[in-house]
């Protein structure tokens, strides 16, 4: 599951134009923090997936690899 977040993150980061470091300073994490999340190598914490959301503005179900339909199917 980390290694779907972070793909998501780094998919999300790059269509905003943001590099790692740039990431990292606007959620307050390390840019070693990032690199490690994308890699699959570190689940963030939920505070720290909050953080990279509210940056990259999108949702947690967004990060998570969850698209609309299927929120909107499960209602």
């Amino acid at each position: 599951m980390s290694a779907d977040i972070g793909k998501s993150i780094k998919q999300i980061r790059e269509q905003r134009d943001l590099n790692q470091r740039e990431l990292a300073k606007y959620a307050g994490i390390s840019n070693v923090t990032v690199c490690k999340i994308e890699q699959g190598v570190l689940t963030p914490s939920l505070k720290t997936t909050i953080r990279i959301a509210n940056v990259l503005q999108c949702s947690l179900d967004d990060l998570c690899g969850r698209s609309r339909n299927s929120r909107n199917s499960r209602q």
